[in-house]
């Protein structure tokens, strides 16, 4: 019988959620690995109820202060009297969780989270939908003379359903990986058209093109102009020749969105 360990999600929101842990895995399809669940519990005096919810569970690297995040492929989930937890059986393979190189479990110590975002219905009677780019909506963009940049570089605008996005690039890196990593960030460029009480989402993935891609998908919730990025690749092996990341001193960043919200008037 698997164990569990119930964490309570000390959060300020209507709705009762918890983290449920497994240590050593739920279920045949998670052994050897850590389970990891979001649940919500039962509104109070409502029967048959269903709250849309987009979610994410992360685990603490303790060596890089930087989280490993999973999330679901859909970018919406709904939990259901019949189905109250959502996550993951093969949250993390337990060989990587304890490898003292990994930095998750640290002084038998770990810490696990989750970011969670209830979506509601408006009191203008909005329509929020999470749509998917017809064909996919992509951009490359060549940064020229890379060797020679100090200061971040901004690419053009992107236009994704009727939303504009910028990708800005450190090429010595950015915080705590300042000289270290190439750090990419993403941007809405619009967001001063975006009400406070409106969060935009985007489900994208970011590319440094080469002989072999180096690649990282993320998503996020945009309302400032402040971005969100992560340090994508080391510097020095961007200069590695047999790595070819630079083409007559020339790096090339493939952008793809996956996933964009978009709200739209409900029809009265």
């Amino acid at each position: 019988m698997a164990v569990k360990t119930e964490i309570p999600l000390i959060i300020p929101i209507k709705h009762i959620r918890k983290l449920i842990l497994y240590p050593n895995g739920n279920s045949d399809h998670g052994n050897g690995h850590i389970s990891l669940y979001l649940a919500i519990d039962k509104p109070i005096g409502i029967d048959n109820w269903r709250i849309p919810v987009n979610f994410k569970l992360f685990v603490l690297n303790q060596i890089t202060n930087q989280y490993l995040t999973i999330q679901d492929g859909s970018a919406v989930t709904d939990f259901h009297e019949q189905k109250p937890e959502r996550g993951f059986r093969q949250f993390l393979s337990l060989q990587e969780f304890k490898n003292p190189s990994k930095g998750y479990l640290v002084n038998d110590c770990c810490t696990f989270g989750a970011e969670v975002f209830v979506l509601k219905p408006s009191p203008q009677k909005e329509i929020l939908t999470m749509k998917r780019p017809a064909d996919g909506k992509s951009y490359i963009w060549n940064i020229k003379k890379f060797s020679q940049l100090n200061d971040v570089q901004l690419s053009t605008e992107i236009s994704v359903e009727g939303r504009k996005w910028t990708v800005s690039l450190y090429p010595k890196g950015n915080g705590s990986g300042s000289g270290e990593y190439l750090h990419l960030s993403m941007n809405l460029a619009d967001w001063e058209r975006v009400s406070p009480k409106r969060n935009v989402y985007a489900q994208y993935k970011l590319q440094v093109l080469g002989v072999n891609n180096v690649e990282r998908e993320s998503c996020h919730w945009f309302n400032s102009e402040d971005g969100w990025g992560y340090d994508l690749m080391l510097l020095k092996d961007i200069y590695k020749l047999p790595n070819g990341y630079l083409k007559d001193d020339t790096l090339t960043v493939h952008v793809e969105f996956q996933v964009i919200s978009v709200t739209s008037s409900a029809e009265k």
